[in-house]
């Protein structure tokens, strides 16, 4: 008779480091008293620096700290981390209206934190299959409740499919011939069957003294768990929502790892305007645009050099912040 292991704690895995911590916690402008969301709180890195400021400056109270994540493992950790006076909820940033509305939050006064990244446990957990590194079932959930996994996409999506979703969400310049050697080797199990497969093409287009800056798998790999998570389309709803729970002065800060991501928060924060009318008199109907947003970073801030040395995994974050102005 076999005994059951019991799974490893978070801890077991890796040294977890958030990115650009003391600058997320400047762009916040942390103040006493009010009310804050850390969006995807992930293992609680930031979490817990917006709790320590709050409690340096006594303003700690048990209904002004929330804390969101679609990973009910992250979640069991962070809880670890912090006091019993945050709040936490299990949930896809895309849902936060919903989650404030269930613990009776009207608005958010103080700031929204957003941190875009893969969890460096999910990545170091070669049983959520996010990591080409550590060989792992093909799943990519964030959620483990979700019903779509990367094994879904890799051996039931069309050529045609798949060769659009890698190359749209990841500018792999090699979709059409991954998508064809994936469609022509299912079914695929693994996330080294589908890093290997990934490989090859890039062998036989470049040759196999090619040595790539990035593992050739990269791409494909984000490509295939943006389509998993839906997440750009995901942040394009948490965006709408966070502009609509804001109040006036409260801030916004989004820390993204893609080009594609980062997009969209910089043309929200460029774009998003309110139409007024010109003369608030009424004698003239004319109407103006004006920004909702002030824009903190006009361009986006960027780990230094002895970050990314600290931790590879910050190379390519970058931090977009703005302050609500109506």
């Amino acid at each position: 008779m076999t005994r059951k292991t019991k799974p490893k704690p978070v801890s077991d895995y890796f040294v977890h480091t958030s990115v650009l911590l003391a600058e997320a916690i400047e762009y916040l402008n942390i103040r006493p008293g009010l009310t804050y969301v850390d969006l995807t709180c992930g293992l609680g890195g930031h979490l817990k620096a917006i709790e320590n400021k709050l409690k340096e400056q006594n303003g700690l109270n048990a209904s002004n700290l929330i804390a969101i994540d679609q990973d009910s493992e992250a979640i069991s950790f962070a809880r670890s981390q912090v006091s019993d006076l945050v709040r936490f909820r299990q949930a896809n940033f895309a849902d936060l209206t919903d989650v404030l509305e269930e613990l009776q939050v009207p608005c958010v006064d103080g700031g929204i934190l957003v941190d875009l990244g893969v969890s460096s446990y999910q990545l170091a957990k070669p049983e959520r299959g996010f990591s080409f590194d550590n060989n792992g079932p093909l799943d990519m959930r964030m959620n483990l409740d979700n019903i779509l996994t990367a094994s879904d996409v890799v051996n039931n999506y069309n050529e045609i499919d798949l060769a659009n979703l890698i190359y749209e969400y990841s500018d792999e310049v090699l979709s059409r011939q991954i998508a064809y050697q994936i469609v022509n080797n299912r079914p695929i199990n693994t996330t080294s069957e589908l890093a290997q497969i990934v490989r090859n093409c890039y062998a036989k287009k470049y040759g196999h003294g090619f040595k790539p800056k990035i593992n050739p798998a990269t791409k494909t790999f984000q490509a295939i768990r943006i389509e998993v998570n839906a997440e750009l389309r995901n942040i394009n709803k948490m965006l709408t929502q966070a502009q609509a729970v804001l109040t006036k002065n409260a801030r916004l800060v989004v820390i993204s790892f893609h080009g594609l991501e980062d997009r969209l928060v910089k043309d929200f924060f460029r774009q998003t305007k309110i139409h007024r009318n010109k003369y608030p008199s009424g004698q003239d109907k004319a109407s103006i645009d004006e920004p909702l947003w002030l824009s903190l970073t006009k361009k986006p801030v960027i780990p230094q050099k002895k970050e990314i040395l600290a931790n590879i995994r910050a190379r390519s974050a970058k931090l977009r912040a703005g302050e609500k102005l109506v």
